[in-house]
């Protein structure tokens, strides 16, 4: 699955999104490569946008392994944009066993509008648009 992120130190929030299928090696990449951003910083928020997955592929294990491992502070707000009952359910479980092994402040939305407003950024914040990155990572 090509992944892509952006760190947005002006409105202090890393932006995670992806498009195709989701597998627990593309999310052990994807953290390593935001982790080791000289950007990166623990205490920034973090958008997740699922709506372009076309399916998630993890199995319990891995979604546990994924919810116990983090670059980002327990303390950080985290939103996830999940737009199917089955990636908003897995984003949930997720969210569920972060709270557990790491107390983690994480929520789940349905649509963009009340993820920006949780993360208290801008309602016109389109995480689509990228003319704010510090750092883009692209496939390809």
């Amino acid at each position: 699955m090509p992944t892509e992120y952006y760190i947005d130190l002006e409105h202090r929030v890393v932006v995670s999104s992806g498009a195709g299928v989701f597998r627990y090696s593309d999310y052990l990449a994807h953290v390593a490569k935001v982790g080791r951003d000289p950007h990166f910083d623990p205490a920034l928020s973090h958008l997740i946008d699922c709506r372009a997955f076309d399916s998630i592929d993890l199995s319990a294990e891995e979604l546990q392994l994924a919810a116990a491992r983090s670059n980002f502070s327990p303390t950080t707000k985290r939103a996830f944009v999940a737009d199917s009952s089955f990636k908003y359910g897995l984003s949930r479980m997720f969210v569920t066993l972060g709270e557990i092994k790491r107390g983690q402040d994480a929520m789940v939305f349905r649509t963009l509008a009340e993820a920006l407003a949780w993360l208290g950024l801008p309602a016109n914040y389109d995480p689509a648009i990228w003319p704010r990155p510090v750092h883009v990572e692209k496939p390809g």
